[in-house]
């Protein structure tokens, strides 16, 4: 059985819940690299680059992780409309919510979102989320997302899996090491 539009929604999210975990695992792999350097006296001058390098992924962590989940949206591919897809289309019965515990990142989400990302307001709010609570926050949406997962609409799409960490980790400190030890002769 298939429904090219369950499938097309479902796979796009897959693919936004699998970059926002990328982002993630990039963010880990950044501060190890960082511990490292300062230990090993490597990161003069790419310094500069890895910080920025961060704040570009901690912005599309957030920013993704908005797109996934507005509440707001009516129009967008998010879960909650594709929660309302399937309620509306195929009259399924699915009641997955998002955990309660977490409503405050969400909140400030929405604010750094609006103010920051998308938008480079005068007056900041001093709204400011952790890493780690938009770890908590994807994780509540793979759970939220795999409940949406209905074979028995589409045999085409399966539960969502995470990225392999250990993957994306030692793929990113092998790039940033060789990249630090380069002696400077490359040409470009």
């Amino acid at each position: 059985m298939h429904d090219d539009e369950y499938f097309r929604r479902y796979t796009e999210l897959a693919e936004l819940i699998a970059r926002a975990y990328s982002d993630y695992y990039i963010l880990k792999a950044i501060g190890i690299y960082k511990k490292e350097a300062i230990q090993e006296h490597y990161l003069l001058a790419g310094g500069y680059v890895v910080s920025h390098w961060c704040i570009l992924t901690i912005e599309d962590l957030g920013l993704t992780i908005w797109k996934i989940a507005d509440p707001n949206e009516k129009k967008s591919n998010t879960i909650i409309t594709l929660k309302n897809y399937l309620i509306n289309t195929h009259n399924k019965c699915l009641k997955p919510k998002l955990n309660k515990d977490l409503q405050q990142t969400r909140d400030e989400l929405a604010t750094i979102r609006k103010q920051f990302l998308a938008h480079n307001d005068i007056t900041k709010s001093g709204t400011d989320i952790l890493v780690t609570d938009l770890y908590d926050v994807l994780e509540d949406i793979e759970q939220y997302f795999n409940i949406l997962c209905c074979p028995d609409i589409d045999n085409r799409i399966s539960t969502f899996k995470k990225p392999d960490a250990m993957k994306i980790t030692l793929g990113l400190l092998t790039l940033l090491k060789n990249s630090s030890t380069q002696n400077g002769t490359d040409e470009y």
